[in-house]
């Protein structure tokens, strides 16, 4: 959520379509983050033959070391460039950079927040976007997530600052901790940065496969930039953003 206008040196952050009905998505929010946690914190064996098979799974897995390997490898992390090129892409962001950083899951990979600081500690960039998962399920404690988000964060600048969406995994009580560490949530909303007569349009939504509203579709509807960026954490509703002439989906 974004509720003031944002001026530095040539560049604008203004926020549009911020939802009359944001209470109407926190009561909607709860009572689905509600459901989502009775799901899972029942035993895997009550989720019928799938719960079996994924218990049987990890059972074989930790006993045969794989597990312990897994979780290894998502400790490897690396740093991926992508390059891409845009002929409606505004002259004054020619060059810009974006480093995307998603699905983090920090209390299922401890400690993953030093190693994704120190992969990022050496990057660049005008604009760092977070798309979701920042937990591992939606009703554990958030006290551990302000500290993990400093410890990759702490003392990173970048020009045109943060911007997260949630993912299926978050709570929407996490909203104001992302905040309280300078990270701006987009909640089916979209902020304009502003070149001179150049405009970026980003635009934000709730994950799309397990909490979506109206008014994420709603808010695709707004076009007022010269070049559009959609953050959303899941893939479902891509044909949509095309047909509403998104030009880049993270």
């Amino acid at each position: 959520m974004i509720k003031q206008v944002k001026e530095s040196g040539i560049v604008v952050t203004q926020m549009v379509n911020f939802s009359a009905n944001l209470e109407r998505w926190k009561t909607f929010r709860d009572q689905r983050e509600i459901i989502q946690h009775r799901e899972w914190s029942q035993p895997l064996w009550k989720h019928g033959l799938l719960g079996i098979a994924i218990l049987v799974t990890h059972w074989m897995l930790t006993f045969s070391g794989l597990y312990k390997r897994g979780l290894e490898n998502a400790r490897n992390l690396s740093v991926s460039h992508l390059e891409i090129s845009y002929p409606n892409l505004p002259k004054s962001f020619d060059g810009y950079r974006i480093l995307q950083i998603s699905d983090m899951h920090f209390s299922a990979f401890p400690d993953n927040e030093y190693v994704i600081g120190e992969k990022i500690a050496s990057l660049e960039a005008d604009l760092c976007v977070i798309t979701g998962d920042y937990q591992e399920k939606n009703g554990e404690e958030l006290d551990h997530i302000a500290s993990c988000i400093e410890t990759i964060f702490l003392g990173k600048q970048f020009t045109d600052g943060y911007l997260a969406v949630l993912g299926n995994h978050d709570s929407h009580r996490i909203v104001p901790i992302l905040e309280s560490c300078g990270i701006a949530t987009l909640i089916n909303e979209s902020i304009f940065l502003t070149r001179g007569v150049d405009c970026l349009q980003i635009t934000g939504l709730d994950d799309v496969t397990t909490f979506y509203t109206p008014e994420a579709s709603k808010a695709l509807k707004e076009t007022l930039g010269n070049f559009k960026i959609l953050l959303v954490h899941s893939p479902g509703i891509e044909e949509e953003a095309s047909s509403s002439g998104y030009d880049l989906y993270l």
